[in-house]
């Protein structure tokens, strides 16, 4: 996969990937810092905490990280399966880096869907610990938080580890008669930032379970959103979902009372948008926005909360095929998109003022 450093303006970025471009905000500008062409699908992607890497997964197995600040590649590892040396795609990918040992510092956590999770090292290049979840499953999404690692795929069930210590703390499933849980495959997980005790979860089961680590139970849950990759997010006590459905994709619930908060119109002309989503979150920043790719309309689409609600603030459409991830950085105003058609790109939107 290469990477190819650029500064363009909005016209600039029309001409030369053939999209459209909408910016309803007068003041503001989009740039494209840099793009990233895969011969393959991309599936993930996740910039470190100071937003010095980037790392993407795609559909092929590869694995490729990113040092932004020299331009080039500075890792790079193909996921095999452990029975038929097939090469499998990376699903989820998260980083971590731990206060207490060097050996885990810079560390990337990858998942694939022979349930392979991997730590791996990537300023020395080296694999620090993979192990396989059982019974099969296969793992669609991954959350890394201080030092607790979350998962969940195919067999319904979140699993939470600790990181460091390398053991699993708690499984997470429903219990017939007992215990209600998930009943189909999880794409999304989330450890509530200032509650480490809380899970989030949400699948094609169309139920977002919130777990309660200490009682290893569900807490709660929000029926409707059907959940089809990484788009469940949390910021003050609200949670984000994004759903693969016609309508009423993008919506914002209160995490004490699992009401529903606000609908995040995707289409203000129309009901029914027909953009399934695959990727959402809240902005990292001080501003409030909200960011969300799309299978379908294959787009993407940022929204600002303006006067207590969001709106649309910004469309890049066009793609040849759908958008599955997205991120926002953590230390800056950049974002990253990636799909079908194997393009990957940076993006900032920013005030003319500052160009």
């Amino acid at each position: 996969m290469d990477y190819n450093r650029n500064d363009t303006i909005t016209q600039e970025l029309k001409t030369k990937f053939n999209l459209n471009v909408q910016i309803k905000d007068p003041q503001s500008r989009l740039f494209l810092k840099g793009y990233f062409k895969s011969d393959s699908e991309i599936h993930s992607s996740r910039f470190d905490k100071d937003d010095i890497m980037l790392a993407l997964g795609c559909s092929n197995g590869q694995v490729c990280v990113y040092d932004l600040t020299r331009s080039e590649r500075t890792a790079f590892y193909t996921y095999l399966s452990s029975k038929s040396n097939m090469k499998l795609p990376c699903t989820a990918l998260r980083w971590f880096s731990s206060e207490k040992s060097t050996k885990m510092r810079q560390v990337l956590i990858s998942a694939n869907t022979d349930g392979t999770i991997m730590y791996k090292n990537v300023k020395t290049d080296s694999t620090i610990y993979q192990f396989k979840e059982e019974d099969d499953n296969e793992v669609y999404c991954i959350d890394a938080l201080k030092n607790q690692l979350a998962t969940c795929g195919k067999d319904c069930k979140v699993r939470v580890y600790d990181i460091e210590a390398q053991t699993l703390q708690a499984t997470l499933e429903a219990i017939q008669w007992v215990q209600p849980g998930h009943n189909n495959k999880l794409f999304s997980v989330k450890i509530v930032p200032y509650e480490k005790n809380l899970v989030i979860s949400g699948g094609w089961d169309q139920n977002i379970v919130i777990w309660d680590l200490r009682q290893k139970s569900q807490a709660g849950c929000i029926v409707g959103p059907k959940i089809a990759g990484d788009t469940i997010d949390i910021r003050e006590g609200t949670i984000l979902t994004g759903a693969n459905r016609m309508s009423e994709q993008l919506q914002i619930w209160d995490l004490g009372t699992l009401k529903l908060i606000e609908n995040i119109k995707w289409d203000e002309k129309v009901d029914a948008a027909g953009a399934f989503i695959y990727g959402s979150q809240f902005g990292k920043g001080k501003g409030y926005c909200v960011g969300g790719v799309a299978h379908g309309t294959n787009e993407f689409k940022m929204f600002d909360r303006i006067k207590g609600s969001y709106k649309e603030a910004m469309q890049l459409g066009g793609f040849n095929k759908g958008l599955y991830t997205m991120d926002f950085a953590n230390t800056s105003n950049k974002c990253v998109i990636g799909g079908g058609d194997g393009l990957c790109l940076m993006l900032a939107i920013v005030p003319n003022k500052d160009q």
